[in-house]
């Protein structure tokens, strides 16, 4: 693989995450793999937003989910201190189990699920707090505002909680990386923590979006600097 961009230490790579050099090992995973929720597809059971297209080079059904990206995910969470991973609700049971879990909880709601509107994101962690013994926080984080920017990615975090994220996972001089790193907002964030990151992404038109981000100052959808 070659760098799609490397800058102030942080790199993207564009390409299938399985193609990852074997035997590297890292120090943080931070990532939001696609859920298996056929986002942005007609018949995903829930209505369709305007703003949530699908993924181009596959269908994100459960089948992918468990036949490509948890198996991966696996080999990287094997090859790295600790992991924290977003998983979404309705295939959690899919992935390994983890040492721990918690979530970003949307007091008002984010969207609707079988049993009424989905108020908690499960967040999995594995491995060991890196602050534990130094300073106790919350396994999850509250936020009232759960809209993301629209940068052309189906399902772009927000970046107050990726920050969060990301200085909940690591310490400082840690690198992080993302193996679906999609429009780039876990190493935005790494960037503004001051940590080093590697991301790596299949779909080059969200390498491009990622790199430009990376370029630029980052307003969230209020206008107001993170």
């Amino acid at each position: 693989m070659k760098p799609y961009y490397s800058h102030a230490g942080i790199t993207i790579y564009h390409g299938d995450c399985r193609d990852f050099p074997p035997g590297d090992y890292f120090d943080v995973v931070v990532t939001d793999p696609p859920f298996g929720v056929l986002l942005g597809e007609v018949d995903n059971g829930q209505r369709r937003k305007t703003d949530r297209q699908p993924y181009s080079m596959f269908s994100d059904t459960a089948h992918y989910l468990s036949s490509v990206v948890i198996p991966t995910l696996q080999i990287f969470i094997a090859r790295a201190r600790r992991s924290l991973v977003f998983c979404g609700c309705r295939n959690i049971w899919k992935y390994p189990e983890p040492d721990d879990i918690g979530a970003i909880i949307v007091p008002a709601g984010s969207s609707i699920g079988k049993w009424g509107f989905i108020c908690a994101h499960p967040i999995l962690y594995y491995g060991a707090d890196p602050k534990r013994g130094k300073d106790i926080s919350p396994s999850s984080y509250i936020t009232r505002k759960p809209l993301a920017e629209a940068n052309g990615h189906p399902c772009p975090k927000p970046l107050s909680v990726m920050k969060w994220a990301v200085n909940k996972a690591s310490i400082e001089d840690e690198c992080i990386i993302d193996p679906f790193c999609g429009s780039g907002t876990t190493l935005i964030a790494a960037k503004d923590l001051g940590r080093r990151a590697i991301g790596i992404e299949i779909e080059e038109r969200y390498c491009e979006i990622a790199a430009k981000r990376l370029s630029q100052e980052v307003f969230d959808f209020t206008g107001i600097r993170e």
